[in-house]
């Protein structure tokens, strides 16, 4: 679990300080720019009551976390490929509508094995943690050699990471 925050925690400390980069990078504006990331927000108040109410109710979690965290991956690899604020602004609320269902996911996965295991949440929690700062300070290394265009690359590559970590979960 402590794996699974830590690649999920990469994605958010590259994609919170980077992704405006590169969408000015792509030509948008600063008003199309805080739409495009305004989407994000807009989503968890649709998105986290209807993902929870599943994970309640049918007791499902791994396979949707593992499925919202596999088409948040594919939602990046395709807004990679847009260019002009509609493409961008459509791609990214895809991305935005599956990847506000993966952390209330890992969440209940995390609380509920954790407490069958007589371990507590904050321990494996730091993970994520510290890897959103090592990002944080990394994404910049990053961007400084691989450049703007890149950065929706690195967030994909953080996503199949967590993709991957979620379905490894016992």
């Amino acid at each position: 679990m402590g794996v699974f925050y830590a690649a999920y925690f990469v994605f958010g400390g590259i994609q919170l300080p980077f992704l405006p980069v590169w969408l000015a990078d792509r030509g948008l504006d600063s008003r199309e720019i805080g739409l495009v990331l305004a989407l994000a927000m807009a989503a968890r108040p649709v998105v986290v009551p209807v993902a929870s109410r599943i994970a309640d109710h049918f007791g499902w979690l791994k396979g949707p976390l593992v499925t919202a965290a596999w088409l948040t991956a594919g939602a990046f690899v395709i807004l990679q490929s847009c260019h002009g604020f509609p493409a961008i602004l459509a791609a990214y609320a895809l991305a935005s509508l599956t990847q506000a269902a993966i952390l209330p996911f890992a969440d209940a996965f995390a609380l509920r094995g954790l407490f069958e295991r007589g371990r507590t949440y904050g321990p494996v929690r730091m993970w994520g943690s510290v890897s959103f700062i090592a990002a944080n300070l990394g994404g910049g290394l990053l961007l400084e050699r691989l450049g703007a265009p890149n950065v929706v690359w690195a967030l994909a590559a953080a996503l199949a990471v967590t993709a991957v970590a979620a379905g490894a979960l016992t």
